[in-house]
């Protein structure tokens, strides 16, 4: 019955030993389940952050390229006020060669009187 008894008392210890480790175990899980919630946050931030810059990246090159297309539609608007304003002086050119023709004549009527 002793030894009985010490097999109790033994049984008894290594179950109360076992319990201990099964709860730090238990701990110890809990602390890494916390630590990879933390990294799965992080993570998502990360992502989100990954995300943003490369959408601001794509924003900058349509920016640039609306300012090209501005830029480029202003010098067309500048070609075709100049053509006009070119057309306007070959018209005027003209009137005054005509003008000048006109004069011309009449300087030579005048001459021969």
């Amino acid at each position: 019955k002793a030894r009985q008894g010490d097999n109790v008392v033994n049984l008894s210890g290594m179950l109360e030993e076992g319990l201990l480790e099964n709860e730090e175990q238990n701990d110890a899980i809990m602390m890494l389940s916390a630590e990879n919630q933390q990294l799965t946050v992080a993570l998502a931030t990360m992502s989100t952050i990954v995300d943003s810059v490369r959408y601001n990246s794509e924003l900058r090159i349509r920016v640039s390229e609306l300012e090209r297309e501005r830029e480029n539609a202003r010098f067309v608007e500048q070609r075709d006020e100049l053509e006009q304003e070119v057309a306007r002086l070959v018209e005027a050119g003209e009137e005054l060669t005509e003008e000048n023709g006109r004069l011309g004549d009449e300087v030579a009527i005048l001459e021969e009187e």
